[in-house]
């Protein structure tokens, strides 16, 4: 006889899953679009326990698939940005070094399209700037042309927020990354 389970909910489904002693052995094992069904059934919000157990392989896939919509059939996507950090302040619960082996094991492409939405970059080493003219405040943000209050320098790369709300977000995940895989930061991300 087969139990069946009176599930109205993803979190009440999540509870069911996470008192099963048997997860982390479980979740590995899924297909990535299983684990994407599972993740969009409880929401990317309350789904860091099922990242937590799943592997490197299976967030790259689940999370490639999910920042990507059509708006309808046959129609092409379009990157969600909104989503990607969605997804980023889920593994940033799970710790910096969690953070930076997802960040640093997501196809190049993807990772640059998606920090392209949230931040400006701008290389020092290339800015060109006569040195001879007095310059205000602030004329030096008009130069680059990032508005912002936030600024970040990381090596010789100057970084600002296009949106500074999402700032909180990005930060930490960039620090993150640099602090855990310098070798990759200034290739992969800027």
């Amino acid at each position: 006889m087969v139990a069946t389970l009176n599930i109205k909910s993803g979190k009440q489904l999540l509870r069911v899953f996470a008192e099963n002693k048997k997860l982390p052995m479980f979740i590995p094992k899924l297909p990535p679009s299983s684990l994407r069904v599972f993740i969009q059934e409880v929401g990317i919000a309350d789904s860091a326990e099922l990242i937590a157990y799943s592997t490197l392989d299976q967030f790259v896939a689940v999370i490639d698939e999910s920042v990507w919509s059509s708006p309808r059939p046959g129609s092409p996507e379009r990157f969600v940005p909104e989503e990607f950090l969605d997804w980023i302040e889920l593994i940033l619960e799970l710790g910096d070094e969690f953070t930076s082996d997802r960040l640093s094991a997501m196809d190049e492409d993807l990772l640059v399209t998606a920090l392209s939405y949230n931040l400006e970059v701008a290389n020092l080493n290339l800015r060109v700037v006569d040195a001879s003219e007095d310059r205000q405040a602030g004329q030096l943000d008009a130069v680059s042309g990032m508005d912002s209050e936030i600024v970040i320098l990381i090596d010789e790369f100057e970084l600002k927020p296009v949106y500074d709300d999402e700032w909180p977000v990005i930060e930490p995940a960039l620090f993150a990354l640099r602090s855990n895989h310098p070798e990759l930061f200034p290739l992969k991300v800027l």
